[in-house]
């Protein structure tokens, strides 16, 4: 590992006094050191919800992630560490995100590589002229063919909520502007709405969960206004503005489009009094059109996206970020590729090895997983991490495992335990009989046979054993006295 000793508190700067000075390190010792200063800021953010790349960019370094330098290599040095030692971090299970809200936290194994750091690798990484596009030589090269893959922009829409029409009319000039330059740029949008991006929350308020699910990962902001400024969030006169003011805050671009179309007669007049006062504070700071119909913003938005698309390209250059975004793609190609292969070696249901063990506890170790965190808990097995373990009722188990809501620990009807292995393979684990055991086994097999499942001993229903949910073609439910049981078709 480049022959480094890691010390869980040091910070970039005595590892390396310049940025120059960290890229030179190979990839594994940067992922180490990000992790292990990750580690530390863990412990101080993660009561304001953990970490997130969002405020780990906020000006001045108020978390301290570069410590050690100062202004604009303060910045650069973050920006570097975000982009390819994050995602690799990310990859590898060491940062783990379970609620895909963007906020993340160091994972049991990422503390167990910190203790062994010898164990810490990094997958290989592709050159960048293979996964991205020369952005300066396609304007003489229409010949090109289409790039394979794309540096994404994230385009957040943001609008008070009578404006539906035009949100989607934006929208549409996003998915256009895709179709028209994509090919000649590498460059895809990714319109971000909040009615197709966030998803029900709980444990913060209503504006701060979209913020974190929605908002901080934003590149730049579209803002649209009707005849309303939108409902107060508490910190802000409404969501919108809250969501406008911290893409200001953090320099990101902000463009404003304001209707001038007649008012209704039952607008609400003190909505409108707030509009017209917000429109008048952004003439001075902030880049803004106006809209007299939907087909004039439609005219808008399609004229000012390459000029839009430029100018936040240039700054994500001018930041580093781009670089990270670059980074960020080629390993997640490289990573993408494993997954792949991995699904690859599943070509058939019957490839899904069915797994018995001597013991509920050592099949948790076959299939490499833990007890769920309080945080995961509910969460749909889609969206958890692997190598994890909860719970669900036994009704809901069957051939499509994906929307299954799993609970930390059984209770009462929730017994049906689930594992999400270290392999990609989701099983339900429960005890049969050897009689059926010798069946599932059976290699001359070339037909689903049925089984019984308890997923309590009961009886010869005593073998612990982890089907997974791949080769379960049905499943019917039923109860023998106070013992749940699931008769399953097996392939």
């Amino acid at each position: 590992m480049g022959g480094m000793t890691p010390v869980i508190k040091r910070t970039f700067a005595e590892a390396a006094p310049t940025l120059a000075d960290l890229k030179k390190l190979p990839l594994t010792d940067q992922s180490l050191l990000l992790l292990e200063r990750l580690s530390v800021l863990y412990l101080q953010m993660k009561s304001g919800g953990a970490l997130h790349k969002g405020n780990l960019l906020l000006p001045n370094d108020p978390y301290q992630l570069a410590i050690g330098y100062t202004g604009q290599e303060n910045l650069e040095v973050r920006r570097h560490f975000l982009g390819v030692p994050w995602t690799t971090l990310v990859n590898q299970g060491y940062l783990v995100d379970p609620a895909g809200t963007g906020f993340y936290s160091v994972s049991d194994e990422g503390y167990e590589v910190l203790k062994h750091p010898n164990s810490f690798t990094t997958p290989d990484i592709l050159p960048l002229e293979e996964t991205i596009p020369n952005l300066s030589n396609v304007a003489g090269n229409s010949r090109r063919r289409a790039p394979r893959s794309a540096v994404v922009i994230n385009v957040l829409i943001a609008s008070p909520s009578d404006v539906c029409n035009e949100r989607d009319i934006v929208a549409n000039a996003i998915y256009a502007w895709n179709a028209a330059h994509y090919k000649q740029t590498g460059i895809m949008l990714n319109p971000i709405r909040w009615e197709t991006h966030s998803f029900p929350a709980s444990g913060d308020r209503p504006q701060q969960i979209i913020n974190k699910q929605i908002v901080y990962e934003g590149d730049f902001l579209i803002g649209i206004f009707g005849n309303r400024l939108g409902t107060p969030t508490g910190r802000a006169l409404s969501g919108t503005i809250e969501e406008i003011e911290w893409f200001r805050k953090s320099a990101k671009h902000v463009a404003l489009y304001f209707s001038t179309a007649d008012v209704p007669r039952t607008a609400d007049r003190a909505q409108l009094k707030a509009l017209e006062d917000y429109q008048r504070e952004r003439q001075q700071d902030t880049l803004y059109f106006t809209f007299g119909s939907a087909e004039e913003l439609d005219k808008h938005v399609t004229h000012h996206l390459p000029k839009f698309v430029s100018e936040v390209h240039e700054r994500l250059s001018a930041t580093l970020e781009l670089e990270g975004i670059e980074e960020e793609l080629r390993t997640n190609q490289t990573y993408s590729q494993q997954r792949l292969s991995d699904l690859a070696a599943q070509v058939t249901p019957r490839s899904a090895k069915i797994i018995n063990a001597e013991s509920l506890i050592a099949m948790r170790t076959v299939t490499g997983v833990r007890s769920l965190r309080k945080l995961e808990s509910d969460l749909e097995l889609s969206r958890l991490p692997e190598g994890v373990y909860g719970f669900t009722v036994p009704w809901q188990v069957g051939p499509d495992a994906n929307h299954l809501g799993l609970q930390q620990s059984p209770h009462g009807t929730v017994v049906a335990e689930i594992h999400k292995s270290t392999n990609g393979e989701s099983y339900v684990v429960g005890y049969i009989s050897e009689s059926d055991l010798v069946r599932l086994q059976d290699p001359s097999r070339r037909t689903a046979t049925e089984i019984t499942m308890f997923f309590s001993p009961y009886r010869e229903f005593s073998l612990p054993v982890a089907i997974p949910f791949s080769r379960i073609e049905k499943s019917n439910h039923r109860s023998i006295g106070n013992q749940y049981v699931n008769d399953l078709s097996i392939q």
